[in-house]
């Protein structure tokens, strides 16, 4: 998969929010593909190709001023790396990444990706501090999901989680979310 996934509590098809209809609308190749949705309103839906925007912040804020609940974009490159951004209501945004050794190496080759990401930061040291905050990262992912109500995730699970290599980055996000409890059908490939 190359695209985002996206999480948020809304009350209607997450696919119809004017704030992703009206992009895809602009974009003649987008789609939203609906993933799961459940009756407390959590749905999880792919976009492809990636359009939530290169304000990437500015978006979120945008999506909880819209749904009032924690929300998170995974951008996904060809299943390769998963960069994940998270926020609730009234806080900080958190990033994470699974198969952070292979995002970094992408970095390496991508001004637009190393820009969009993480700035004028040198890529392998920046690669250097993901890894070593994970514990941290995996308490912010914990007390994120706290925000939408949800207190069965632990922390070392979370952590092995971001450190693991799967054949799919994106069913590491999808591992992670089942361990924080959102009431969610599995992960189905497609």
């Amino acid at each position: 998969m190359s695209g985002e996934i996206l999480l948020a509590h809304y009350d209607q098809p997450l696919e119809t929010m004017p704030f992703l209809a009206d992009k895809v609308e602009q974009d003649p190749v987008a789609s939203i593909d609906p993933c799961w949705a459940n009756e407390h309103g959590w749905q999880l839906v792919e976009v492809g190709p990636a359009i939530v925007g290169e304000d990437l912040l500015g978006d979120l804020a945008e999506l909880i001023r819209i749904t009032g609940a924690p929300v998170a974009i995974a951008t996904v490159n060809d299943s390769d790396w998963t960069w994940i951004t998270g926020q609730a209501p009234g806080s900080e945004p958190w990033h994470a990444s699974t198969h952070p050794d292979t995002l970094m190496a992408h970095m390496k080759d991508d001004d637009f990706l190393r820009e969009h990401l993480i700035g004028a930061q040198d890529p392998t040291s920046f690669g250097t501090q993901l890894k070593a905050r994970i514990p941290q990262t995996a308490s912010d992912i914990l007390h994120w999901s706290q925000a939408a109500g949800l207190t069965s995730g632990r922390q070392d699970t979370i952590e092995k989680l971001l450190r693991t290599k799967a054949v799919f980055a994106e069913s590491l996000w999808h591992d992670i979310l089942e361990e924080l409890g959102f009431p969610c059908t599995p992960f189905t490939e497609h």
